[in-house]
C-alpha cells in the first residue's frame, strides 16, 4: 500500500513539475501602416522584468512560464499593445504608429526648417 502512495505522488509531482516548465514563444513585430519589420521593439512579460527585443527582421523569441498571461510589446514612437498569450506559441503584433504624442516639430537638433 505504501508503494502505491509513494508511486502516486511521485506520478503527480511529475506531471505538475511538466505542467509548470516554461514555453518558447516567437513571433514578427511589424509597422502596422507601412507593412515593414520594426527592428528594436520590446516584448516585455507583463508583471515581471523579463523582456526581449525584436532583431533586424523584427522578429523575437522569449521563453514564458506557465503562469505568464500578457505579452507588452512598446517602441518609441508607436502606441504599445498588450497581447494575451493563451495556448499560443506564436504571436505576430502590428504596432500602429502613435500619432497623438507627434509634436511636428520643424527642428531635430541637427537643422532647421526656418
Amino acid at each position: 500500500m505504501k508503494r502505491v502512495v509513494l508511486f502516486s505522488l511521485y506520478t503527480l509531482f511529475l506531471a505538475l513539475a511538466a505542467f509548470a516548465q516554461d514555453r518558447q514563444i516567437s513571433g514578427t513585430v511589424i509597422d502596422g501602416a507601412e507593412k515593414v519589420p520594426l527592428p528594436g521593439v520590446s516584448i516585455l512579460i507583463k508583471g515581471t522584468s523579463s523582456d526581449t527585443s525584436t532583431d533586424a527582421e523584427g522578429k523575437f523569441r522569449i521563453n514564458v512560464p506557465a503562469n505568464a498571461q500578457v505579452l507588452v510589446f512598446s517602441f518609441v514612437g508607436y502606441v504599445s499593445q498588450e497581447v494575451e498569450i493563451g495556448n499560443r506559441t506564436t504571436i505576430d503584433v502590428a504596432l500602429q504608429p502613435d500619432t497623438k504624442n507627434f509634436t511636428g516639430s520643424g527642428s531635430n537638433g541637427l537643422w532647421s526648417a526656418n
